[in-house]
């Protein structure tokens, strides 16, 4: 949260919000602010659409010094996308007589959102209204409106055609309306509402971020209705040049309402309340200022407001400015440019200890926003960039990759790692450097996009992507060991685990139940078995983390699944698993025969190979089936 003046002067920010939890998704504060704020009496009040102690958001207050910030409401967690208090609240409040008011875009009891009053002093919190996702809408994203005591809103989604609706409901909770459905570009009159209404003379004004009036331009309209859902009128479709989807409030002076568009570079427009007099005020040039994200200020017939992106500097589209322009179009500046990252910018992975120096990697920040290889001392001190990724070209090729999303490994007095993207293909490179920060070399480009940590026994490396590689630590002898099928498993996201000949890993997908699975593959690439299948089950669903090979024994977790359906740590004895065997299925005139070995294994069949397999009643080696009737597939299974 920042504060300025109207000239651009005494830029200041006044409140940071925490990191949250990356494994429960809480923090102290809330995090991720997605609205605007309101003042009341010299006190800001605001949302987060997450974070807080239940991870769902939080509603705060705050000096407009920076002073006294205090959470309000902490949203609580979500269980199988309900909650009791709503969660995600993604639009401003609105305050009267002591009382703010505002929405939530999800949880409720139906998962739909709701609408939500508390004292300024975070006592007396209360549910008014709790959305089902039927004709009286789903998802409201946008700040309400209150005339009397009566509130006006709009939901994104839900009304009798999904394209969401226009409603009212008593600040007591009663009384709720549906004033209007939108029907999409059918209907002519636009679809999914993601802004705020203004009041004028009985009418309300909004806009739509989609459909049209009947031009099929699906770029979005501004649209008027009574303020008992009487009379709708689409005002103004938008065609490409006048740019398109527009997603903030508008707001009014006199008779004219002014908005912005954000796409494709963005534009501040005006219209009459009469639909007369369009035009655009001013078109951003995708340069110095790009897509104006939030609503307007008017004031003395001057338009604040602010963009998510452009501005100058070296990252690419650059972070924003916060700009003033009249209501005639003159006078266009900047009063705020927001500052590339001159460090790195989130780590997303673990560290890795050398000496008395932590080294780790950032997804974004450096000089081309690519992110960097960074290092620091175990007491905090000597933070250093040891490597900042170059900046693609139009291909994403760069000569030493970019995002890093994979811890490093230390080998022999060697760090060794990968990127996602960028090197001379654009899918990545496997890296080294030395165990101080210097010598940063490309070993290898195209590995595939990595997202996981690399495996190092000996002189060879073994990573993971669309299936399993080996390169030597020297960058030499790059090859594929192993390519998975969707079948045995796939999405592969973990690293790998090395002992002896073996590789063990984890795959996110795939497996017998499409949960996931362990596998095991020696060294050359031969012998592939599934040594355990999950089911989504008590037993966990979708592995996504390196595995520790301890004693005989793997330890792992799943990011699903278990008894509560937030995941597992699970354990499987080496010593414990059974050996896959091979099914021979030789032809033999009108029929096939079916063998195998060892009676602790079963015969299971399905009509499609990705299918669902069931055992075959009865069914012993040798088996014959005859060819006749649909195809058959089959697979062994162990008892």
């Amino acid at each position: 949260m920042f504060r300025l003046q109207t000239n651009g002067a005494a830029f200041t920010v006044i409140k940071s919000f925490p990191l949250v939890n990356v494994v429960t998704g809480t923090n102290v504060d809330g995090a991720t602010p997605e609205a605007g704020l309101v003042l009341a009496g010299g006190t800001l009040y605001g949302t987060t659409s997450v974070g807080g102690s239940g991870g769902s958001g939080t509603v705060f207050s705050l000096g407009t010094n920076g002073d006294n910030f205090t959470v309000l409401k902490n949203f609580s967690a979500l269980t199988d996308f309900t909650n009791s208090d709503g969660a995600d609240p993604e639009a401003a409040l609105i305050v009267s007589n002591g009382v703010l008011y505002g929405t939530t875009q999800y949880g409720g009891a139906g998962g739909c959102g709701s609408i939500f009053r508390v004292n300024i002093n975070g006592t007396g919190f209360t549910n008014i209204y709790t959305f089902t996702g039927n004709s009286d809408g789903a998802n409201p994203v946008a700040r309400l409106l209150l005339s009397g005591s009566t509130l006006y809103g709009t939901t994104l989604y839900g009304g009798d055609s999904g394209y969401g609706t226009v409603f009212s409901l008593s600040t007591n909770g009663t009384d709720f309306a549906t004033l209007h459905n939108f029907s999409g570009s059918e209907g002519q009159e636009g679809a999914n509402p993601c802004a705020g209404l203004v009041w004028s003379s009985g009418q309300l004004f909004g806009t739509t971020q989609y459909g049209d009036s009947g031009d099929e331009s699906h770029n979005g309209t501004v649209f008027r209705l009574d303020i008992n859902g009487d009379n709708f009128t689409t005002l103004h479709s938008f065609v490409d040049s006048e740019g398109f989807y527009p997603d903030a409030e508008l707001v009014l002076s006199s008779t004219t309402l002014y908005g912005v568009n954000g796409n494709p570079s963005g534009t501040v427009f005006q219209i009459n309340t009469d639909g007369s007099g369009f035009g655009t005020v001013v078109a951003f040039d995708g340069i110095h200022r790009l897509g104006p994200d939030g609503g307007l200020v008017l004031s003395g017939g001057v338009l604040y407001g602010v963009t998510g992106m452009g501005g100058t500097g070296n990252s690419g589209l650059g972070n924003g400015v916060v700009y003033r322009v009249a209501t005639d179009g003159r006078g266009l500046a900047a009063l705020e440019v927001f500052s590339d990252f001159n460090g790195g910018s989130a780590p997303a992975t673990g560290l890795v200890w050398s000496g008395n120096m932590l080294f780790g990697t950032t997804e974004y920040g450096g000089t081309g926003n690519q992110g960097t290889l960074f290092q620091i001392g175990t007491n905090g001190s000597g933070y250093a960039q040891a490597h900042e990724f170059s900046f693609p070209d139009n291909n994403g090729v760069n000569p030493d990759g970019y995002d890093p999303r994979a811890a490093m490994v230390l080998s022999a007095g060697m760090f060794y790692g990968t990127t996602r993207y960028g090197g001379t293909n654009g899918s990545g490179v496997v890296f080294r450097m030395n165990a101080d920060g210097t010598g940063f070399t490309n070993l290898s480009s195209y590995p595939g996009g990595s997202l996981a940590a690399l495996a190092v026994s000996g002189t060879n490396l073994y990573g993971v992507n669309d299936g399993i590689f080996k390169l030597s630590t020297n960058g030499s002898g790059r090859l594929t060991l192993y390519t998975f099928t969707g079948a045995e498993g796939n999405n592969l996201l973990a690293g790998l685990t090395v002992s002896g000949n073996n590789l063990y890993g984890t795959a996110a997908g795939g497996g017998a139940s499409n949960a996931g699975c362990i596998f095991r593959l020696d060294t050359s690439g031969n012998n592939f078995p599934v040594l355990y299948s999950f089911t989504g089950g008590a037993d966990g669903a979708k592995p996504t983390a390196s595995l520790v090979l301890l004693n005989d024994m793997l330890y792992g977790t799943t990011e699903e699944g278990g008894l509560s359906g937030q995941g597992t740590v699970f354990s499987l004895g080496l010593s414990s698993v059974v050996t896959p065997i091979p099914l021979s299925i030789p032809g033999i005139n009108n029929a096939v025969v079916l063998e195998w070995s060892d009676p602790a294994f079963s015969l299971q069949m399905a009509s499609l190979v990705t299918g669902t397999y069931s055992n075959v009643p009865g069914a012993s080696s040798p088996y014959t089936n005859a060819i006749s009737g649909p195809a058959e597939f089959f697979r062994l299974r162990a008892n």
